[in-house]
């Protein structure tokens, strides 16, 4: 009966490591395609290139300088250009000057979005405008405003204080007294709006008039930094009336036309980490696929020679063009290879690095319509955009494996049990990751929630600077580093707990240990596909010797290796040569190997007298397709 049990349990989980195998995969194959997407869409010189962001220069086309506004537009009394502060001319002046020569910026689409009254963009046009409809019957309107963005604390302080209930802003308060409540400048921001031509009818009782309008609303993140702009084109409808006696024109009310469609789109600047990160990413991608296709092959069986100098391009062309045999392999799946391999996750890691303040400004800025009234294809982007940050987590967990091979005292594979938590038994794992990652939006402005907008800020606050330190995104960096460490560390956590069994097995096997112990791998999904034979005393592996000759070349070129020996391996082969015993693996016929490294770092495959098997040895074993078994 006990047996029986045992039989069932054994079944179940085999059963659930096939149906994870299978999530996997059919996940694996969605993440390809967002990042295809992130790789496309989110590039923001082929969204610049396609050019739907065009459409915004409209108003401004023939407008290289904020003063020229005035001659093209008729702005509300108190709401025109010439009120603003310095700092808001300047921020316009550089938007203006930089639409003039596109080289400097990109233009982004943003989507198109039904507006609702969640959605209502049409306040501002409130007020007075001086108009001579005598004269000009026809008319472009304009409002100018600009303010300070303050904020306190972030999404930590959030959780572990009250600073988000307590002592908040209330209107009116000047800059010292929001200092006192802690209170932080964190943005400076200018918003002009541009009508089309509207008619104005020759009535003095009032009239509806429908008006589509231009937006373009610069924002900066320290005082005198560069500049960034979200433009839009929305339709309002006004109730305004026009006093002959005055010659003005007094909009009472200005409110959103419902389901109208209010279309978005960046303006960001083009930078020399911006350029390099496309680049990498590029290199990064031709490497993954070409090392892949290398893998799909039978890679052949690499010994250790010392009178072979090895230069980096030769290095180069093993990692993706090595000598193969002409027989398939599919020792890994493209998703794992791209997430384990250490030269792709670098790279992507990089390019994620040096691209991260436009890609954070893209979510924040779109999500923010986004999230009231759903575009569905830019959801997609917003999604892919989001898979980025996926190799972050890899690059934690690989970036911690490398610093307690330094900082640990393990003298031998196996000695650090900080070092086999930090692997994950599949790609789902590191998928479930992910749900707090596409979360990174509302996390952003839960980072941001207890805000307050001073308008207007010529009104005494035309010195106040804002620190780049505490700027609206920067001032997010640690809490946003601290969730994405959080995360990937409980779900290591969870894995490791949840397949506990999995990892003591995989503990006691050879080959296992040089994935877990041993090497930068953090993810032992070309191990667990494997059958495992655990009826002798020993957890065997039953690999095919095409397979393992590919595993080989993945550890050598596509992993670092802490070359670290087996434990007792000396006492092991002292043993062997005193007693000349031998094993056989039930069941199999065949001899038990081992997979070792040496101090240079090389793996190496030892027979069941632990000597080193040669290439041409195993190349025998590689034509007739044997299988290995590993101890």
């Amino acid at each position: 009966m006990k047996a029986r049990a045992l039989d069932s349990k054994y079944n179940f989980s085999a059963k659930f490591d096939k149906f994870l195998l299978l999530c996997a995969q059919v996940l694996g194959i969605c993440v390809i395609c967002l990042v295809a997407v992130d790789a496309t869409a989110n590039n923001w010189a082929i969204n610049d290139f396609v050019g739907n962001a065009y459409e915004f220069i409209t108003p401004i086309v023939e407008i290289d300088t904020i003063d020229k506004l005035t001659s093209h537009f008729t702005f509300a009394t108190g709401l025109s250009v010439s009120d603003l502060s310095n700092i808001g001319r300047w921020m316009t002046d550089y938007c203006l000057t930089s639409v003039a020569d596109s080289n400097k910026i990109y233009l982004l689409s943003g989507g198109a979005y039904t507006v609702d009254e969640r959605l209502n963009l049409c306040d501002i046009f409130r007020g007075s405008y001086s108009v001579d409809i005598d004269t000009y019957r026809t008319i472009r309107f304009g409002v100018a405003v600009d303010g300070i963005t303050y904020l306190r604390g972030n999404a930590l302080t959030h959780v572990f204080t009250d600073d988000a209930t307590t002592n908040l802003a209330r209107s009116g308060m000047t800059h010292d007294q929001l200092d006192a409540l802690g209170y932080s400048p964190a943005r400076i921001q200018t918003d002009i709006r541009m009508t089309h031509r509207v008619t104005i009818s020759n009535m003095t009782t009032q009239q509806q008039i429908l008006v589509p309008y231009w937006r373009l609303y610069s924002k900066s993140y320290c005082t005198g930094c560069t500049p960034i702009a979200e433009l839009g084109h929305g339709v309002c409808t006004w109730t305004a009336i026009y006093s002959y006696s005055t010659k003005t024109l007094t909009v009472s009310n200005s409110t959103f036309v419902a389901g109208s469609i209010h279309r978005l789109g960046l303006m960001i600047q083009q930078n020399a980490f911006s350029s390099a990160s496309h680049y990498i990413k590029f290199v990064a991608i031709i490497l993954a696929i070409g090392g892949y296709l290398a893998s799909r092959r039978t890679v052949q069986w690499m010994e250790v020679d010392p009178t072979k100098t090895t230069t980096i391009l030769s290095r180069v062309i093993q990692i993706v063009v090595p000598s193969c045999f002409p027989h398939p392999s599919h020792a890994l799946r493209f998703d794992m290879f791209c997430y384990n391999s250490d030269i792709f996750v670098v790279l992507i890691c990089t390019s994620v690095i040096l691209d991260m303040s436009h890609s954070l400004i893209y979510i924040r800025e779109v999500n923010v319509f986004n999230s009231i009234n759903t575009d569905f294809l830019m959801s997609i982007q917003l999604f892919a955009l989001s898979t980025r940050l996926i190799w972050i987590n890899c690059g934690i967990l690989k970036l911690a494996k490398l610093i307690w091979n330094i900082l640990g005292t393990a003298s031998c594979c196996g000695g650090s049990k900080v070092m086999g938590f930090l692997n994950l038994k599949t790609v789902t794992s590191l998928y479930l990751s992910a749900i707090v990652i596409f979360n990174v939006p509302p996390y952003i402005e839960y980072n941001n929630s207890v805000r307050y907008d001073v308008k207007n800020y010529l009104l005494g606050l035309e010195g106040i600077q804002v620190n780049f330190m505490n700027s609206f995104y920067f001032r997010g960096t640690a809490a946003i580093c601290t969730g994405l460490i959080v995360n990937i560390l409980l779900v290591t956590l969870l894995d490791q707990g949840f397949n506990r069994h999995f990892w003591q097995n995989m503990a006691k096997n050879s080959l296992a240990r040089q994935a877990m112990f041993n090497s930068t791998s953090i993810m032992c999904d070309y191990i667990m596909d494997i059958e495992v034979n655990s009826t002798s005393n020993h957890v065997l592996i039953i690999c095919k010797a095409r397979r393992l000759s590919t595993l080989q070349w993945f550890f050598m070129n596509h992993l670092y290796s802490f070359g670290l020996p087996e434990h007792d391996l000396k006492q092991m082969k002292d043993h062997l040569k005193s007693t000349h015993a031998t094993e056989s693996p039930q069941g199999t016929g065949d001899n038990l190997f081992m997979v070792i490294q040496d101090g240079g770092h090389h793996l190496h495959l030892l027979d069941d007298q632990l000597n080193d098997v040669k290439s041409l040895m195993y190349n025998i074993k590689v034509l007739k397709d044997t299988t290995v078994t590993i101890k």
